[in-house]
């Protein structure tokens, strides 16, 4: 299934591997967000949450972030949080595509936790 951004421009299709060694990414200055097809319904949700958090981070039109492991490990840990208070689960599909993954109960930074109450509210909204 190839993937296409908002103004139709279709993205490179092929393993995740090849796409950055990522399964989805958010680019600003574009307002163009994707997600691999090539995980399970689980894995999608979880890294669209953890998508969905970058977006949050720095919203359309802003330049290319420079991608800092604090910022990643927040994103993710907040994408866990979320998933799992949808009854996804968050925290198998985390370990299944991320190293560091919060376990169920365990803490997570304040700004994790700020990122991820934010999260669900917008999706509660929806």
């Amino acid at each position: 299934m190839s993937q296409v951004d908002e103004n139709g421009t279709e993205l490179p299709a092929g393993p995740v591997e090849e796409l950055r060694g990522c399964g989805g990414e958010w680019i600003p200055s574009t307002g163009s967000l994707w997600v691999t097809d090539v995980v399970g319904d689980a894995g999608r949700a979880m890294l669209l949450a953890h998508e969905l958090g970058h977006v949050v981070l720095h919203p359309r039109g802003e330049a290319e972030p420079v991608p800092l492991p604090a910022e990643e490990t927040t994103v993710h840990h907040s994408a866990s949080t979320v998933c799992d208070h949808f009854g996804v689960p968050g925290y198998l599909a985390c370990l299944a595509n991320a190293e560091g993954c919060p376990a169920p109960g365990d803490p997570i930074s304040d700004e994790a936790a700020a990122l991820a109450a934010k999260l669900i509210q917008l999706l509660d909204d929806l």
